[in-house]
């Protein structure tokens, strides 16, 4: 038969395994539906791990980068494609289940900024009279091409070369841009569906970082998120509206990255080469959330939280809100704290004794109030 596509054909499937409707099952329908709940939560909590199914459709390599080349040989200004792809940069891969698109980095004067922008001498057409200063314009092309289509759950990226003029020199930067629209995950009988946002591109930035053992900082503000490592800045924003509607995209959410990649092989550090063992012993989870002064950086919240013990595995920003009832000069943090033993169990004891020194560093040293 085919596989339940709703709870309830779920339901009717697990009593008909029974040996329903021969056999009487004498289980009452609020029984049933607490019983399917459970086995969801259990099947998203053990099962679903943030990465989502890749193939491999190409391996970029360094050399791809450095040169700039079509993977295709085509030059056309729209990318288009429905395949899914790996990144791999460096041949370390990197899993971001988007497409990938390639656009062609001539544009018209109108779409490169007014400042520092390079002028051909003798162009062909007035469309392609500049070199590009951003990625941005391309992917919103592209997208924009993709969702008169009724292609509307996107997710694109692109290494590419951006262009400006510095004083009587000209300078040529290497940049990977992101962008997403639509819904991540789409909704299923098991799961609901999830859309674009601000922090699920940050997470990928964040996670090409740590796949080369970068150091990084970032600051937020209201509608963007700049990551400050090495010599390089990465950007991560929500695309404005009236820039979209230059594009005809005028019903939905855009988010954009550019992260500038120049200098991140040389960035590499030892860490990037190590190899850990896994435990075989469950993790535990903290939530905590704090108001704090606005001026304070994530970057130092989460370094004090690491400082705190060594069993905390991993530190994940869930949300951050500035709005009313806070004051003006107070925003909200909400962390996800991760701890494991490799060698043992973890005991509610020492679970707790974590979650108070946490709770007190963050209080002494921020002046952070917990939020109830």
């Amino acid at each position: 038969m085919a596989k339940p596509t709703t709870k309830q054909e779920l339901i009717d499937h697990c009593l008909r395994k029974l040996g329903a409707p021969v056999l009487e099952i004498n289980v009452s329908d609020e029984q049933l539906d607490d019983i399917v709940d459970d086995a969801i939560q259990y099947f998203q909590e053990r099962h679903f791990d943030g990465v989502y199914p890749t193939f491999l459709k190409y391996k970029i390599t360094e050399d791809d980068i450095k040169r700039g080349r079509s993977r295709d040989g085509n030059t056309d200004n729209v990318g288009i494609t429905t395949q899914t792809a790996t990144s791999t940069i460096d041949g370390q891969s990197v899993s971001f289940s988007f497409n990938e698109i390639m656009n062609n980095s001539l544009v018209g004067e109108k779409s490169s900024q007014k400042d520092n922008k390079v002028i051909l001498l003798n162009s062909l057409s007035s469309d392609i009279s500049a070199m590009r200063t951003s990625l941005l314009p391309g992917m919103l092309k592209s997208l924009s091409h993709n969702i008169n289509r009724k292609n509307t759950d996107l997710k694109f990226y692109e290494f590419g070369s951006t262009y400006k003029k510095q004083n009587d020199d000209y300078k040529e930067s290497k940049k990977l841009g992101i962008i997403l629209s639509g819904e991540i995950i789409q909704s299923s009988w098991y799961s609901k569906n999830n859309k674009s946002d601000l922090f699920i591109l940050k997470n990928i930035i964040l996670n090409i970082l740590e796949k080369f053992g970068i150091n990084f900082k970032e600051i937020h503000e209201n509608n963007k998120i700049i990551i400050s490592y090495s010599k390089n800045n990465a950007k991560i924003e929500k695309v404005d509206k009236s820039l979209l509607s230059k594009f005809e995209i005028n019903d939905y959410e855009v988010f954009y990255a550019s992260i500038e990649i120049d200098n991140i092989y040389e960035s590499k550090t030892d860490e990037f080469f190590k190899v850990k063992k896994l435990s075989k012993y469950p993790q535990v989870r903290r939530d905590f959330s704090f108001i704090i002064d606005n001026k304070i950086l994530y970057n130092d919240l989460m370094n004090a939280i690491k400082q705190t013990s060594k069993l905390i595995k991993e530190i994940k920003l869930m949300d951050v809100y500035d709005g009313k009832p806070l004051k003006s000069n107070e925003k909200s943090y909400s962390f996800s704290v991760v701890l494991e033993d490799i060698n043992k169990t973890l005991e509610d004891s020492e679970i707790n004794k974590i979650s108070e020194k946490i709770i007190k560093e963050i209080s002494k040293k921020f002046n952070a109030v917990l939020r109830s």
